[in-house]
């Protein structure tokens, strides 16, 4: 049995010195590749080399003492790759989608490379095998050395790739460019760890921030971004969009959380609108009235041109409010939250008189008011006080008329406008010019 192991053991070790020589030939076909393309002596023919090399790498296995060497080869051959010409390609036609997509694989399959081998090699300088040991510091040297170089290249790769997603607007691209820039983090925390980052700090938050706003277009998980702008939050990065993005993040699982961040950016960014817009928009779906009220007058006070915010609180706060008022009798807070409703609009159509949202809007409160008091009427059983509220309720639906045949003259798809005029000719009992109306809408899928 002895025998049998001692042979098992001195078969394995003469493995080992194969493997060694393998990569070791890799290595140098990897070399004399990048010095001639450094030198700017490369031909076409050179790039058999890289093919070799890969094909000898290969024949490596994972479980092998010496894999951590082939790992720190491989990301020295993906950075031969990057220095071909086919990148200068990359660089200055960033229409070439599959161009972009290869350089992407060849820079994170650098990266991972990279990183495999850095503890790969780390695990190894352990061991009792003197000649692994050996190999491992040197790996280990030689692949910070390559990582901090490496790391330009993917800077480049990141930069084209993100200018191409913003000009194509594709996901592939954002996906891609999601790629290299975490391939890029994760070098700079390898290095970091090693004492020596890659990357200034601010650049490395920057890093950060490209993936933030890749990831967020389908590329990283849930978990992903929300690892990413924890970071960012923790390194105090100065950017909005990372706020912004907390909020998205935290809205579903931690309401309170959420409106902290959202909090914590207003009062760091005190003038950035689309935070207050957010808060706005939270209000609004969660139903809450009052707070959605004072936020949105703050957002306007930002942004006194954002017709949408009158709106909201034309339609959202003092529409509602006035109904509530009219239906408890209350004369006196119907008429201001009415008058308030309508004067939401009418600050629209100072910003753009011909906005056709906001003169139907008018046109429908009118109409509402009409209908409300048509139906106090019906329970009235004095036919002069009957007639008498009556006619009032008519005098509002007369009053919206204008409203929205001004507005379907602007569209004349509008459909509320082409409702609320159904609505007055059927109250004004002009049935053909109803089922005129009928009819278009039908013609636009509105029952």
């Amino acid at each position: 049995f002895s025998t049998l192991f001692l042979m098992f053991a001195f078969s394995m070790a003469v493995f080992a010195q194969e493997s060694e020589k393998t990569i070791k030939k890799a290595d140098k076909l990897v070399r004399s590749y990048s010095t001639a393309v450094s030198a700017g002596t490369a031909k076409p023919d050179d790039m058999n080399k890289l093919k070799e090399a890969a094909t000898l790498l290969e024949s490596v296995p994972a479980s092998d003492p010496f894999a951590f060497y082939a790992m720190q080869v491989k990301g020295d051959m993906h950075v031969a790759y990057l220095a071909t010409d086919a990148y200068a390609i990359l660089q200055s036609n960033i229409t070439n989608q599959p161009a972009a997509i290869n350089h992407t694989d060849k820079a994170v399959g650098g990266a991972e490379a990279y990183a495999a081998a850095y503890k790969a090699a780390n695990d190894a300088m352990g061991s009792s095998d003197k000649k692994v040991a050996k190999r491992a510091k040197k790996v280990l040297k030689s692949t910070q050395k390559g990582a901090k170089a490496f790391s330009n290249d993917l800077m480049q790769v990141g930069s084209t790739i993100i200018n191409r997603a913003q000009e194509t607007n594709n996901e592939e691209d954002y996906n891609a460019a999601y790629r290299v820039y975490t391939a890029l983090a994760g070098i700079n925390d390898m290095m970091t760890k090693a004492g020596e980052p890659v990357l200034e700090e601010k650049v490395a938050g920057d890093i950060q921030y490209y993936r933030l706003v890749t990831g967020a277009r389908g590329a990283a998980t849930p978990e992903e971004n929300k690892e990413i702008v924890m970071a960012l939050l923790d390194a105090n990065y100065d950017n909005t969009y990372v706020y912004r993005n907390s909020y998205d993040i935290f809205k579903e699982s931690d309401e309170a959380k959420a409106l902290g961040y959202l909090k914590a950016g207003q009062e760091r960014y005190p003038e950035d609108a689309d935070l207050v817009v957010l808060e706005v928009n939270h209000y609004l779906q969660a139903g809450e009235t009052e707070k959605m009220e004072q936020v949105a007058q703050r957002a306007i006070e930002l942004m006194p041109e954002n017709k949408s915010l009158y709106i909201v609180l034309a339609e959202q706060v003092y529409e509602p409010q006035f109904q509530a008022a009219f239906d408890a009798n209350n004369v006196e807070d119907s008429e201001k939250f009415f008058n308030k409703a309508v004067a939401q609009y009418e600050k629209v159509l100072e910003l753009q008189d011909d906005y056709a949202a906001a003169i139907s809007g008018i046109g429908l409160l009118y109409y509402n008011r009409g209908v409300k008091m048509a139906k106090a009427a019906e329970s009235i059983t004095d036919m002069k006080l009957y007639d008498a509220k009556k006619q009032e309720a008519d005098v509002f639906f007369g009053k919206a008329r204008p409203y929205f045949e001004r507005a379907l003259k602007i569209d004349g798809n509008n459909k509320l406008a082409l409702q609320g005029m159904r609505g007055v000719a059927v109250r004004q009992n002009k049935m053909d010019e109803a089922k005129m109306y009928k009819e278009r809408l039908e013609a636009l899928g509105v029952n």
